[in-house]
């Protein structure tokens, strides 16, 4: 048996005598806390296996110094215990005994040293996947994170967990919009992984975080999403609002798909989302668990829009494709009503903006506007 205590873990081993030499069986890491390496997460979320995570890390560690007086060719754990020594700990070792050996076993020595690195790094990866892998079944229901006994966590390192497992992707939010969260989109990952180049494990869990999130905000949509978000959740408002804007567009069924938007981000369509859900959505009904927002920008987080607005919008919608005349007569008038003419430079036609009776653009709700304005079949309605 050996034991070596490296900064906050021990990793023991066993070995048996075999013919040729000694054979290890086993290997255990035991960690009280529990160690989270944020670049081994990121990693074991972006999808990659153990073996190119311990890659990765190798090339952003440097190897530590080994004196070779501590290696003995017939003491490989000696290699494994000096491995894990500071610097500052090796260069005491190597000046307090001197080097056996000539050259050629001061190399040999090295890459055997360096192999023992690598190996000790792979298996402490693969501890860490393994600890992750039991701790997904945690992070679907991020408010169990606290009151699990598996994993001594403190609640900095929760938050971490959390906010990391539900971050979204911009290109895979992009291609899924005004799509439904079905099966039969969850099969189509590995089309999506690869325009978006992506792991497909990752495609899976954003696919996941967001089927999760919509169904919780489907259960009350009177409710704020934002707050329903972050008490299923635990997310910070930013990403939480990210999420509601996502859900919001997907049960309108945003079509992102035409050719005329495919040069629109997805920041693009997040933003338009938002500006809708801000001025147009339904006013959330204050409960007890979810109390009044302080101000009035908080108040249009509902992903539903509301009721009478769509009605009015459906019939104004009637009303313009109704000829061709009223559609091209209204396309007129937006685009003097927003494009200003160059100074000093006379229109030839009578339809200005100064020409044009508006009333000024305000900041209240459109709701407003459009419920109490008649509609009338004649073309000087628009105007």
């Amino acid at each position: 048996l050996y034991a070596m205590h490296t900064g906050s873990y021990f990793a023991e081993g066993l070995e048996l005598p075999a013919a040729g030499g000694s054979k290890v069986i086993f290997d255990t890491f035991v960690c009280d806390p529990l160690v989270v390496d944020q670049f081994v997460y990121k990693l074991w979320l972006n999808g990659f296996t153990e073996k190119e995570a311990a890659l990765r890390r190798q090339s952003h560690l440097t190897p530590p110094t080994l004196p070779t007086s501590a290696i003995t060719p017939a003491s490989p754990m000696s290699v494994s215990s000096s491995s894990v020594l500071s610097s500052s700990q090796a260069s005491g070792l190597a000046g307090s005994s001197g080097v056996a050996g000539g050259p050629s076993a001061r190399s040999q020595m090295a890459v055997y040293s360096l192999q023992t690195w690598s190996s000790l790094l792979l298996h402490e990866t693969e501890d860490q996947y393994r600890n992750y892998r039991y701790m997904e079944n945690i992070l679907v229901n991020p408010p169990s994170l606290a009151s699990q006994t598996m994993f001594q966590l403190a609640p900095s390192v929760q938050k971490f967990l959390v906010e990391n497992y539900y971050l979204t992707d911009d290109l895979f939010l992009r291609e899924v919009l005004g799509k439904k969260l079905t099966n039969g989109l969850r099969r189509d990952m590995q089309d999506i992984a690869e325009k978006t180049r992506l792991r497909l494990s990752c495609c899976y869990r954003l696919f996941d975080n967001l089927k999760r999130v919509h169904k919780a905000v489907l259960q009350d949509t009177k409710v704020p999403a934002v707050d329903v978000i972050q008490a299923h959740f635990m997310l910070s408002k930013e990403l939480a609002g990210k999420y509601a804007r996502a859900v919001f567009m997907s049960i309108h069924r945003f079509d992102g798909g035409k050719k005329r938007i495919q040069f629109l981000s997805y920041a693009d369509f997040d933003r338009f989302a938002g500006i809708l859900m801000q001025y147009w959505a339904a006013t959330p009904i204050p409960v007890a668990a979810h109390p009044p927002p302080a101000s009035t920008k908080d108040t249009a987080l509902c992903v539903e829009l509301d009721a009478r607005f769509k009605d009015d919008i459906r019939d104004l919608k009637a009303h313009l494709l109704s000829t061709r005349e009223v559609i091209e007569r209204y396309r007129r008038f937006v685009k003097a009503r927003f494009q200003t003419p160059p100074l000093g430079a006379s229109s030839s036609s009578s339809l200005t903006p100064s020409s044009i009776t508006t009333p000024p653009l305000s900041t209240t709700p459109l709701t407003a506007s459009v419920s109490t304005t008649p509609l009338s079949s004649s073309t000087s309605a628009l105007t």
